[in-house]
């Protein structure tokens, strides 16, 4: 015989329980006490090592029952399976209503998502940059996939965007294959890293608006010089070609930055402090005079 206590059901389901039992003309007797099983040692009485209280469980004292007694009402037989089967019906129905509530949380992203790429591609410039997507640099792909995501953006946004989409067309007028003398200015500088080693590359930008990424071939390449160099140019990615076997690195250092003028209050304590330094010398000439 089918036997359930209904204190072990789901507590949201003990309701449609009972309901279930009153609507079948089954009276439910009042429910009894019972001790269940210790919640440390899981009924077995001992816990832990047994240098520490010799393995006896603090919580039960060894007995392996809990401390507190709990409701209990046992169900057998057709009043069992009622219960049972309510549980399984309204699992059922719980499961369907996070399916319909997921599937509606969907539908109103997907709708958002819709929402915000109609209105990002409306913004000047966004939608030509997505027919390049897949040749922008990782900066300006970034900023795309945001303004695409929002449905909105900021004039910063759209000069990044477009400078991504201007970068890619200016690189389409190099004469790839050819060995070309490359004249600009040192605009970037990184690091790239392969199983030969570490090689340092240098981004130039020239008067005709490409950017080439070329291997420092001199030490004094840093940014801000301009230099004049002869290299193979070669498809890159994101707008930014390679100059392939650079040779005759001519380089002018980047010019010295100009000096900061100091502020009113800045003067007036440099003043000071060269007039106080001017006291501080007289007296101690005049104490070794002395």
């Amino acid at each position: 015989m089918n036997t359930i206590d209904l204190y072990d059901a789901p507590s949201k389901y003990r309701n449609a329980i009972r309901a279930a039992l009153k609507a079948a003309g089954i009276t439910l007797p009042s429910p009894g006490k019972r001790v269940e099983a210790c919640g440390r040692c899981g009924g077995s009485g001992r816990f832990g090592p047994l240098v520490v209280h010799n393995g006896i469980c603090f919580d039960c004292g060894g007995s392996g029952k809990a401390q507190r007694e709990t409701p209990s009402l046992r169900l057998e037989g057709e009043a069992c399976d009622l219960a049972l089967a309510t549980v399984a019906a309204a699992e059922a129905a719980d499961r369907e209503a996070q399916r319909v509530a997921e599937e509606a949380a969907a539908a109103a992203e997907a709708a958002q998502v819709k929402a915000a790429y109609a209105a990002a591609i409306a913004l000047p410039g966004v939608a030509d940059a997505v027919q390049v997507s897949d040749r922008l640099g990782r900066f300006h792909a970034d900023v795309l996939r945001t303004v695409l995501a929002k449905g909105y953006a900021s004039d910063k946004q759209l000069a990044i965007i477009a400078e991504g989409v201007a970068g890619l067309a200016k690189a389409a007028t190099a004469p790839i294959g050819e060995r070309v003398t490359i004249k600009g200015t040192i605009v970037g500088e990184y690091t790239k890293r392969s199983d030969y080693g570490d090689t340092r590359k240098v981004i130039v930008a020239t008067a005709d608006g490409w950017k080439v990424a070329l291997t420092a071939g001199a030490p004094d390449l840093t940014k801000g010089a301009v230099v004049e160099v002869v290299a193979t140019l070669e498809e890159g990615y994101g707008g930014t070609l390679n100059g392939m076997r650079p040779k005759g690195w001519k380089v002018q250092p980047a010019p010295a930055p100009a000096p900061v003028p100091l502020t009113e209050a800045q003067a007036v304590e440099a003043e000071e402090r060269a007039e106080d330094a001017a006291i501080d010398y007289a007296r101690e000439q005049g104490a070794g005079v002395d």
